[in-house]
């Protein structure tokens, strides 16, 4: 018998999504089938929310987004949940991230703000997760003259970001949530902001309790939502914290691991 989940919480990147960034091909159609029984998605990543009712269309007004790693929650296509930075504080953020130098994204609720001295790596990374980007000699500018709130600040780093970025950002982790969001990236929030508090958030809003909650993760930014679900996965490729954190493992991303538990959870939903 199937366990009496009724929210599934998967990260995207390493998780989901596999090396080449491909969506596994039954995943939608397990979107659709779980959907009449009550049981919902939520798409619980890092990426900007443009890029994720872009990539998952076919099926966005059936699913909840954690965007910006839970700065910021979508019931579809709808805004629910808004946690924004002080001014100050992401304009200081900014600029300890362009003095490593690193790519630096302002993550906007309308539009992701980066320097237009980005290099083409970092053009070419910021296109992989941000679907609406503004090039600026000045983004802290740009989001004031857009009137625009900064949930997130992303900092990118082609070769490590924990060993070249992580050490600028030190400082901050007594005031912020300062977390690995993956090999080349650093996410810095409101320190009351996490996936695991979204989540929080969202069973509250609906009624449920953890143990009517599943998630899937491998990144460190993906802690505290396995810790606020029953079943807690992690990846065979994942984060080794998080692998000791879990209290179950899937197999890898390049493995389809996500959906091998879930055709093992729920055998006759597809």
């Amino acid at each position: 018998m199937s366990p009496d989940v009724r929210l599934i919480a998967v990260d995207l990147d390493g998780t989901l999504l596999n090396e080449r960034k491909d969506i596994p091909p039954d995943f939608i159609p397990m979107v659709n089938a779980l959907y009449p029984r009550g049981i919902r998605f939520v798409l619980a990543s890092g990426r900007q929310v443009f890029n994720l009712t872009d990539m998952f269309a076919p099926v966005a007004d059936k699913l909840y987004f954690f965007s910006e790693n839970g700065g910021l929650i979508f019931d579809g296509r709808t805004n629910i949940f808004c946690r924004p930075i002080p001014g100050e504080t992401f304009c200081e953020l900014y600029a300890a991230g362009m003095a490593i130098p690193a790519t630096t994204v302002l993550a906007g609720v309308q539009s992701a703000y980066i320097c237009n001295c980005c290099d083409k790596a970092g053009r070419d990374n910021t296109a992989l997760y941000y679907g609406k980007r503004t090039f600026t000699d000045d983004p802290p500018g740009a989001v004031a003259a857009a009137g625009d709130s900064v949930v997130k600040v992303a900092v990118f780093d082609a070769v490590s970001a924990a060993d070249r970025c992580m050490p600028h950002f030190e400082r901050y982790k007594s005031t912020l949530k300062v977390t690995l969001a993956g090999q080349n990236w650093i996410d810095v929030m409101r320190a009351d902001v996490n996936k695991g508090i979204a989540m929080e958030f969202l069973q509250k809003r609906l009624g449920i309790t953890p143990a009517q909650c599943m998630a899937f993760g491998d990144y460190p930014n993906d802690l505290e939502l396995l810790q606020q679900v029953e079943y807690s996965y992690a990846m065979a490729n994942g984060h080794p914290d998080l692998i000791a954190a879990a209290k179950y493992r899937a197999p890898s991303n390049e493995e389809d691991g996500v959906m091998r538990v879930l055709r093992e959870t729920f055998p006759d939903a597809l």
